[in-house]
């Protein structure tokens, strides 16, 4: 992390529904990640493709740049991001199937 640049890696596993007894196939998705500031906006954001095979389970790892981040300085200045993931799966078009948000604490950037 520095002023100028920051860089959030994020790793998760998506299970095919099939798996948890939904009875859907595998498919096509796209894991969105949205850095979102503490006025609402987007710092950054990222899409990354994964394929998911039936009874299966992928693992994604994404990499998202956030340029100029608002640093963390303790009580002064006790600044997060919120972190939204989206799993979108590909029919006609992308449609959400799942989304998630998360706080961030400085020890979780990198």
């Amino acid at each position: 992390i520095a002023s100028d640049a920051a860089q959030l890696r994020w790793r998760a596993k998506i299970a095919s529904d099939s798996l948890l007894g939904e009875g859907h196939t595998g498919g096509r998705y796209t894991v969105r990640l949205s850095l979102v500031d503490a006025t609402g906006q987007v710092a950054a954001t990222i899409d990354t493709p994964v394929e998911v095979a039936e009874s299966d389970i992928a693992e994604v790892n994404a990499s998202l740049a956030v340029p100029n981040p608002h640093l963390w300085q303790g009580t002064a200045d006790p600044y997060l991001y919120k972190l939204v993931a989206e799993l979108l799966r590909h029919w006609l078009g992308a449609t959400p199937a799942w989304r998630r948000n998360a706080r961030l604490k400085p020890a979780s950037l990198s």
